[in-house]
């Protein structure tokens, strides 16, 4: 997509599909420390997971942020928050 692209301008194809969300680098710092996984590995889990249940990056990642859904270290799971008790229930798995 590059080739014939003046030197220091990104093809158009490429700019249309970027894009840079904090919230997802702020979701994977927290599932970083929540599961005690590698910065890599908590850049590419949400997003599997987010494909995994239809939903965007930038979706999971604000209910990582918001403390809604979290990744169990000890089950390897997800879990969401039940809104009415607060308590988490497993789900996307």
């Amino acid at each position: 997509m590059q080739a014939g692209v003046p030197r220091g301008a990104i093809a158009n194809e490429l700019q249309g599909q970027s894009t840079f969300d904090f919230s997802v680098h702020q979701a994977s710092g927290m599932l970083s420390v929540q599961a005690k996984l590698s910065v890599k590995d908590a850049l590419i889990m949400p997003r599997a997971h987010a494909f995994a249940l239809d939903i965007s990056p930038s979706e999971l990642a604000h209910r990582i942020i918001d403390r809604g859904t979290r990744f169990d270290f000890q089950s390897r799971v997800w879990l969401e928050t039940d809104p009415k008790n607060r308590e988490y229930e497993e789900y996307g798995n």
